[in-house]
């Protein structure tokens, strides 16, 4: 099976979604996983890896495009359904791990 898609010699934690879908799900008051040099806005309050989201305080309706690697994507997640207000934009796997131990649970969508 060729996977070389799903790494790179510049691996990064950082994706971005097209601004019109985020736009399109309404306001977001916070995004604790934003880039480093966002190319938008995605929420009101965005905090990035130097700002350790994980660390912050979560208030309002969450955007939450987590950095993929282990352990942050399972840290961010169990975050999110603590939080249990806003959208986490995630792989469809609900056959893995994670989902059967963090998202499914909380998960209403």
């Amino acid at each position: 099976m060729n996977t070389s898609f799903e790494k790179s010699k510049k691996s990064t934690d950082e994706w971005y979604t097209p601004k019109e879908i985020i736009y399109s799900l309404g306001e977001f008051d916070l995004d604790p996983c934003s880039g480093i040099n966002p190319l938008f806005d995605t929420a009101k309050v965005m905090y990035n890896k130097n700002d350790d989201g994980l660390s912050k305080e979560w208030e309002g309706r969450v955007w939450l495009n987590p950095p993929y690697s282990r352990p942050l994507i399972e840290q961010f997640v169990a975050r999110m359904t603590e939080h249990n207000n806003g959208i986490a934009l995630l792989f469809n796997r609900f056959d893995s791990k994670m989902f059967q131990d963090i998202v499914l649970e909380k998960a209403t969508a």
